[in-house]
């Protein structure tokens, strides 16, 4: 039981950072992509908003569908089709190939966070369930800065495809981890969670959807988010590039940039969880309340 634990937050951690990898990797690789593909600035932002897209279509999707059918199938297809759509990345020969290919990518990444988080709680007690949600989401922003510090060293001694052909090769092992690994929720000890996830969703469960829609704070931490969102995500896609092309900085260290911001983001992960679990304890909480237990575990869709 302590080991299955121990494989699934391992392999949930492993998941989300292939997945945040791939996101990454496109910023690092790009300023190689560019001559490569004779594609300019906005042809490259169309590849990567079609990967978003894709991304924002199927994760309430897949949120969705992490209540109604078995986690490990729906985690291990989803990975290989993100090591199939980031394989064929090193294939691409032409813009409408590369949107095409990072579209797969984006769908199958959609997978690597929705899915895991409720996963992770079923078998985590309540009482470690935040710094176990801080340790697999840390996963994140080590996929940052791995892409930025490894992908330049494989560039160097290959080229930009190479990249994208090993993080395709690492998303399938991880899809294979994922079914070999991956279960539902603990059998041994079904008190640790509510099980009996995938019955049909009743009616007093919908009513817990639409009030969490009412809710004013839910659409403010979404809109910050997206504001969070905005705000990172295009420095880091183009810093590289901006580096390379217009400061005329030798790329492999442009790209370091990437991999000192992820580790800042790291630092601040653990800060604000720790600060939430304290501020919960001052509030008279034993542990940091979770909408899937607190909330009943239903509704993985939005978290």
């Amino acid at each position: 039981m302590g080991n299955r634990r121990f494989a699934i937050i391992i392999v949930s951690f492993c998941t989300v950072l292939i997945g945040f990898a791939v996101r990454a990797s496109y910023g690092v690789l790009l300023p190689e992509m560019l001559p490569s593909l004779r594609i300019s600035k906005t042809e490259a932002g169309l590849i990567y908003g079609a990967f978003f897209i894709a991304y924002t279509v199927f994760s309430p999707l897949l949120g969705l569908l992490a209540d109604r059918i078995n986690i490990r199938a729906l985690l291990t297809l989803f990975s290989v089709i993100l090591g199939i759509g980031t394989l064929l990345m090193g294939y691409s020969s032409s813009l409408i190939k590369a949107i095409f290919f990072f579209v797969l990518a984006g769908i199958g990444a959609s997978a690597c966070l929705s899915p895991i988080v409720p996963l992770v709680q079923r078998w985590t007690s309540d009482k470690r369930r935040g710094m176990t949600l801080a340790f697999v989401d840390v996963g994140a922003s080590a996929g940052v800065a791995l892409a930025s510090l490894i992908m330049p060293i494989i560039v160097v001694a290959y080229n930009w495809r190479m990249g994208w052909k090993g993080l395709g090769a690492l998303a399938l092992i991880v899809a294979g981890i994922n079914y070999l690994l991956v279960r539902d929720c603990p059998i041994e000890k079904t008190e640790l969670h509510d099980c009996g996830f995938r019955g049909p969703l009743n009616e007093a469960s919908s009513r817990i959807s639409a009030r969490i829609l009412r809710e004013g704070n839910f659409f403010l931490i979404g809109t910050s988010y997206l504001l969070i969102g905005f705000s990172v995500l295009i420095p880091l896609t183009l810093i590289s590039t901006y580096a390379v092309q217009e400061l005329m900085v030798r790329y492999d260290i442009a790209t370091r940039v990437i991999s000192n911001s992820s580790c800042c983001i790291n630092h601040w992960k653990f800060g604000v969880r720790s600060y939430l679990r304290f501020t919960w304890k001052d509030q008279g909480y034993s542990h940091m309340p979770n909408i899937n237990s607190d909330w009943e575990p239903r509704h993985s869709v939005f978290f």
